[in-house]
């Protein structure tokens, strides 16, 4: 409610994100683990923009720029692209997508338009799924280093993300208010490189 009126925002800004992620903390103690850490951390990194305009108290402080939120995004993306190169998702007498599919449909009932024909296609057509998806999730944060790449970056993470929630039903809702914070952040420097013709990294 501060952080709406526009109250205060400094404080919120900083005190909000450690307070979600302490709850998160005893939520995921006990199951698994979701993916919506990034947003915990979003108040923090808009902290810049907001509480300078319609606000009750009108302020501006120092905040993380957005291209620190990027570079968690993009270890985010490559701590699992790591840990399923790991663990059998390169290996092609085995196909981890699906392996996924099939639990999915078994545990969760997730029948979706594109895992009823995905069900139809060569193994090694599934195979040659894992290694996208593999190669996408390493390919994020050195995408993300350089300024050039950065809205292509955001795009792809937005683009899997999606091909995830229509594959396999699970919803990586949480993580899109991330993308709409860094995409015109993205955009803008990708226009300002082209307006100043000065390359290098994000």
């Amino acid at each position: 409610i501060l952080l709406l009126v526009g109250y205060r925002t400094a404080l919120v800004s900083y005190s909000l994100p450690v307070v979600l992620i302490f709850l998160a903390g005893i939520r995921f103690s006990t199951g698994k683990i979701d993916h919506d850490i990034l947003i915990y951390l979003l108040p923090l990194f808009l902290a810049r923009a907001w509480g300078s305009q319609l606000a009750v108290r009108s302020e501006r402080f120092a905040a993380p720029r957005l291209d620190i939120l990027a570079l968690f995004l993009g270890f985010f993306f490559l701590s699992s692209g790591v840990i399923k190169a790991a663990s059998g998702w390169l290996d092609w007498d085995y196909s981890a997508t699906a392996s996924w599919l099939d639990f999915y449909r078994t545990n969760y009932g997730a029948e979706t338009a594109l895992s009823g024909f995905l069900s139809g296609v060569p193994a090694f057509m599934l195979e040659l799924l894992d290694w996208a998806t593999v190669l996408l999730e390493c390919s994020i944060l050195p995408l993300l280093l350089f300024k050039r790449t950065t809205a292509l970056a955001v795009l792809l993470c937005l683009f899997f993300n999606v091909a995830v929630i229509f594959l396999f039903g699970i919803d990586f809702a949480e993580l899109f208010p991330v993308y709409l914070a860094l995409l015109p952040f993205a955009l803008h420097t990708v226009k300002e490189l082209r307006t100043t013709g000065v390359a290098g990294l994000a």
